[in-house]
């Protein structure tokens, strides 16, 4: 199952297959496909090297092993600035509005239901 779920040829071929079926690209696809590019530097050959191109022969990358603490920091990191700059990016935009407690997404705005309570 690994070697499906790791191939950018699977990912194209369904990716492609439901933008045919929809006449509209479902972006969030995207995320299985950036998934296997970040796994292919961070994976060694000698564990789970990432078979980018199966069922076709794949040239594995010995990339870095991903459980290697300061790649595990960087990461968290990354994750931290990026989520930082999205709430801070949404305030300065006026998108989040406090007092109906709503959030707006690309212009559709997404209320919570006030509690019956």
């Amino acid at each position: 199952m690994y070697n499906v779920t790791h191939s950018l040829v699977v990912w194209a071929l369904i990716a492609g297959a439901i933008w045919l079926f929809r006449n509209k690209f479902s972006w969030i696809w995207c995320a299985w496909g950036l998934h296997v590019l970040c796994d292919m530097p961070l994976h060694e050959t000698n564990f789970f090297p990432t078979p980018y191109l199966w069922p076709f022969k794949t040239h594995f990358i010995n990339g870095v092993h991903w459980g290697q603490v300061w790649l595990i920091a960087l990461n968290w990191a990354a994750l931290v600035i990026t989520y930082a700059t999205y709430v801070v990016r949404r305030h300065q935009y006026g998108l989040w509005d406090e007092s109906s407690r709503s959030v707006q997404v690309l212009g559709i705005d997404h209320a919570e239901k006030p509690s019956e309570n």
